[in-house]
This record gives C-alpha cells, structure tokens and sequence, in this order.
C-alpha cells in the first residue's frame, strides 16, 4: 500500500472524527475544555490550552455537516475503488 494524497485526506477526515464526537458531559467538562475563552481585542488568550479548546469547539460545532459530506464522499470513493 502506497503513501498518497488520498491516505492524508482520509486520515484528517478521521481525525476530525475523532475530534467531533466526543462527548462533552463524561471528556471535555472535567478537564475544563467544554467552552473556550474568547479573548477581546485588548487581551490576548492564545494559551495553548485555549488554542485546543477553541480547535475542539470548532471541529464539533461547525464541521459536523462537511464532516458528514465528506464521509459520503470517502465511502463512496471506497466502495468504488474496493
């Protein structure tokens, strides 16, 4: 099996995946990563903890309906190609 484009996009699809369906009452609440600090524009909160939280807020609130395109697409393409 060879190292290609199609490996990459099929791997960051699962990876946004993963970070999509986690669940926010039983992971993300006790360890303080449900909601991210959004800074105003006179404090910067560019903490790296806040930089995942904001990266895990996103990939579960604004790629849910890309996300589930794209795995049409991937299955499709799969079932497709065997």
């Amino acid at each position: 099996m060879a190292f290609s484009l199609w490996h990459i996009i099929e791997a960051s699809i699962l990876t946004l995946n993963a970070l999509a369906i986690l669940n926010e009452p039983r992971f993300l609440k006790p360890r303080g990563w449900h909601k991210p600090n959004f800074a105003d524009e006179y404090q910067q909160n560019n903490t790296i903890k806040n930089q995942l939280v904001l990266i895990l807020f996103t990939a579960r609130k604004y790629f849910r309906l890309p996300l589930m395109c794209a795995n049409v697409f991937v299955i499709f393409i799969d079932i497709l190609s065997g």
